[in-house]
Parts: C-alpha cells; structure tokens; sequence
C-alpha cells in the first residue's frame, strides 16, 4: 500500500550505542568518590597535624579536583555517544587518576588502615571502567566508520548521476573531480 503525501515520515530505529555497564560504572564510581574524598580527606588531614606529611593531603586536592572533569566526560561522552569526550575520560582516567590512587592506596609513607581499603575498591573501579570504556570507544569508533562510509557510497552514487565513473569532490559540486581507480584518471586525461 502506498505511503500517503501528508503522512509523517517512517520512523527508523536506530540503535543506541551508549554502554550500560559503562554508565553503571561511572554512577557507582561518582558515589564512591564522595565516600573516597570525605574518608581519605579527613585521614590526610589528620596525617597534616600528626606527622606533619603534606604531600598525601596535596595529592588527594588535585585528585579531587580532576575526578568531576572525568567523570563528566565520562558520563556526556558516554550519553551522548561522542569518541573524543571518551578518549579524553580515558586518558584522564590513564594519567594522572590512576597514579594518584596508587600512591594514596599503596605508596605514601605514613598509611592508615583505611587507605589501602578504600584505595583499592578506587583501583578496581577505576581499571574496570577503563576496560569497559576502551570496548566503548572501539564500538562507537566501528559504528562511525561504518555510517561514514554509508555516508560516503550515497554520495558517490550520487555523484555519479552522469555516469562517467567520476565522482565530485567532498563538498558535494563544484569540487575537483576525481576518478575512481587509475585507468579511469588515464581515460579522463585522454578525453580532455
């Protein structure tokens, strides 16, 4: 039965290629962190008055101020299914959070019974997204490919309306022509 001209578009479905383990990940790891800065925090502090170690303290105040950014990348990248706010995550998440939960979980020379606990359920958060952010990122780069070459055969289809083998260049007429393979570029230059 043929479509009606005042009916509405078809609706095409198109699938959602945001993570759910992923997103899962960040919100649990957002709460955590909370929980992480106020236990981990008052423990520097402590270690400020006490043992007079400052490096433990200024570590978890840069640490506290790059988790927000990464988590918002995390979480819009994610949502929003966008590679370069992913990789930025990714990379945040990399280099400087993952040394820093090293060194506030493992390394520091004056430790209290709760930071290598809490410092190692940050670890484990923190190489789990990662795993799961990198899977993420390789699916939505697969998937953008794949629509961009999509993309890409439309046009030259169109391109080609005239049916010389040739094709327009990217911005859509007007452009350099370019042939498709050698032996048509040898073909066109005779005939010109």
């Amino acid at each position: 039965m043929p479509r009606r001209r005042d009916a509405p578009p078809a609706v095409h479905f198109k699938p959602s290629l945001s993570s759910l383990s992923l997103q899962r990940c960040l919100f649990f790891n957002a709460l955590f962190s909370l929980f992480f800065a106020v236990i981990v925090g008052s423990c520097s502090v402590q270690k400020l008055l006490y043992y007079n170690k400052r490096v433990s303290i200024s570590t978890l105040c840069i640490w506290a101020a790059i988790e927000p950014a990464r988590l918002y990348y995390g979480f819009s990248g994610n949502l929003r299914e966008r590679v370069p706010e992913l990789s930025t995550y990714l990379l945040i998440s990399l280099f400087p959070q993952l040394p820093f939960i090293l060194y506030l979980a493992y390394v520091q020379p004056v430790q209290f019974p709760s930071d290598p606990i809490l410092g190692s359920f940050m670890l484990v958060f923190l190489l789990l997204e990662l795993a799961i952010g990198v899977h993420a990122v390789f699916v939505q780069i697969k998937s953008q490919t794949a629509q961009f070459m999509r993309l890409c055969e439309d046009e030259g289809v169109d391109d080609d309306a005239n049916g010389d083998g040739l094709a327009l260049g990217v911005n859509g007429g007007g452009g350099v022509e370019m042939p498709y393979s050698a032996a048509d570029a040898a073909a066109h230059h005779r005939r010109t």
